[in-house]
């Protein structure tokens, strides 16, 4: 009785799996994918959010840490937008990608957006490159006059104590 119930469950998952298995076959010969790559200088451990405007989906936001990538699959037909929700203090320095297939028209848009048609199959690999806050402080304007200021009247008393040091 065991045996034939493991053989039954056995069958199950196979006919299972090779439903699946064909379905994302069929799947992945007819629609295209972008790879979303995301690179950051200096690294750091930390999320960045993506939005993705499609004609035929609901608009979609993700996450993924840096270093790391996320796949976006359209159909046929399908044109998306994906763009970088881009976070306080950083800065979108670059957007690249590279396609492969003739069915899948890519760019990026003079906003670094990645505008993205699948008349038929394709794949595309995007990369977004971003910069960090910078660690190192700084002084405004108004700060470096200050410093100058600063440092001139630390000359003068040095140049007026000389002086009087010779004078004597």
């Amino acid at each position: 009785m065991i045996r034939s119930i493991r053989i039954i469950v056995f069958v199950c998952a196979l006919v299972i799996s090779a439903a699946a298995i064909s379905t994302l076959q069929a799947y992945a010969q007819s629609g295209c994918s972008i790879e979303v790559q995301k690179d950051v200088f200096p690294p750091v451990h930390r999320d960045f959010s993506f939005f993705v405007t499609s004609t035929t989906e609901p608009d979609d936001e993700f996450s993924i840490p840096a270093g790391t990538h996320s796949n976006v699959f359209f159909v046929q037909g399908e044109t998306d937008v994906i763009s970088e929700i881009v976070p306080d203090g950083w800065e979108l320095v670059d957007v690249t990608c590279e396609t492969e297939g003739p069915g899948f028209n890519v760019f990026v848009d003079g906003e670094k957006n990645v505008v993205a048609t699948c008349v038929s199959d394709g794949f595309s690999l995007c990369t977004w490159t971003n910069r960090g806050p910078s660690n190192v402080p700084t002084l405004s304007e108004w700060g470096m006059i200050a410093a100058a200021l600063g440092l001139g009247i630390v000359g003068v008393f040095f140049a007026v104590r000389r002086r009087k040091s010779q004078a004597v």
